[in-house]
């Protein structure tokens, strides 16, 4: 329809495919003197297209399927640039990242400026909403998680973790963080969980298990674990766990300890395992508690222990199943001794 020309106006719509799959609606003006045009565009799609899967080839994001529905603004900056915003609704989507595959309900919001001289996005600025969306290939150390909801900001080289909730091997967990250079995906994550004690300590590496047979204990407590590497060299990501106790239950029947109130910081990293600021009921009595466990048998181990009528500190080494004691101080009852 033209209007005042050379004012060209549009508004309909069509089907794609001899069996429809899509739905497009065209709404927009076009001023062919001046090449000043402001379009909206909304696709409905029970499949993603051959000519978006091709042109997403080489991006390090690609929606590989969903129903989708599209809705764009697009108005001209100068002949060959156009600002745009568009919000898409992807139900039952597949997407990828690098090897990272989302799969569920995903939101986006993006808004920027393409140039279609160079066929790129010269800016531009995002977020994606997730809906009970499943996370698989995330590394061999976390293969997968389920049921992700919340929200992921991006711009060019940068996501942005907001706030995702989830849940890991049946754990609830939050995790905040960013990837930077879409080349190399650098992360950096803290992932907080809050449940049961010995659900968390089944996610205890392997080579840390050793050290709580016979162990039975009993409570609540809060795990953070910070991530940090390239998401293309898995084996090579960093991390530094801590689990906070509060009010905790120890016991170990074939060495009767019976330990009440337990409160403490249990870091666990490449060096080994440290409890830190620990404080516990045992007879009766109220001690604290600083305690290094190294990884390395030929690492030093610490401990220190306070009470009203003890004080030890000992430097110790771990020889096959025991401890072997290097050097020890200690006083009862104000009577000291080395």
């Amino acid at each position: 329809k033209f209007q005042k020309p050379p004012d060209l106006l549009f508004d309909g719509s069509l089907r794609l495919g001899e069996k429809p799959y899509a739905r497009i609606t065209l709404k927009g003006k076009w001023n062919l003197d001046l090449a000043d045009y402001q379009f909206h565009f909304q696709s409905k799609s029970n499949r993603i297209p051959g000519w978006l899967l091709d042109y997403q080839k080489n991006h390090f994001l690609l929606l590989k399927k969903c129903r989708l529905i599209l809705d764009v603004d697009l108005t001209s900056l100068e002949e060959s640039r156009a600002l745009f915003h568009a919000k898409a609704d992807i139900d039952d989507g597949l997407l990828s990242l690098d090897k990272i595959l989302f799969q569920g309900k995903i939101l986006a919001d993006a808004k920027g400026l393409f140039n279609f001289d160079t066929k790129a996005f010269e800016r531009y600025i995002g977020n994606l909403d997730f809906v009970n969306v499943d996370v698989s290939n995330l590394s061999p150390e976390i293969p997968s998680v389920e049921a992700i909801s919340g929200k992921i900001l991006f711009q060019p080289d940068l996501l942005t973790i907001d706030s995702i909730r989830g849940q890991y091997q049946k754990l609830p967990f939050e995790a905040t963080g960013r990837i930077r250079s879409f080349e190399k995906l650098l992360l950096e994550a803290t992932i907080r969980v809050k449940a049961d004690i010995n659900q968390i300590l089944l996610l205890t590496p392997e080579p840390q298990k050793k050290f709580l047979k016979g162990w039975l204990l009993q409570g609540n407590a809060e795990g953070i674990s910070v991530v940090s590497g390239s998401l293309k060299k898995p084996p090579k990501l960093q991390m530094k766990n801590k689990l906070s106790l509060h009010g905790v239950s120890i016991k170990n029947p074939e060495q009767k300890i019976d330990l009440a109130n337990f409160s403490a910081e249990v870091i666990q990293n490449e060096a080994g395992i440290s409890i830190q600021h620990a404080k516990l009921t045992a007879d009766k009595k109220i001690y604290a508690l600083d305690l290094f466990i190294p990884n390395k048998p030929a690492a030093p181990g610490t401990l220190k222990l306070d009470s009203k009528e003890i004080r030890l500190s000992a430097a110790y080494h771990l020889e096959g199943p025991g401890v072997v004691i290097r050097e020890a101080k200690g006083s009862f009852y104000g009577i000291s001794s080395n």
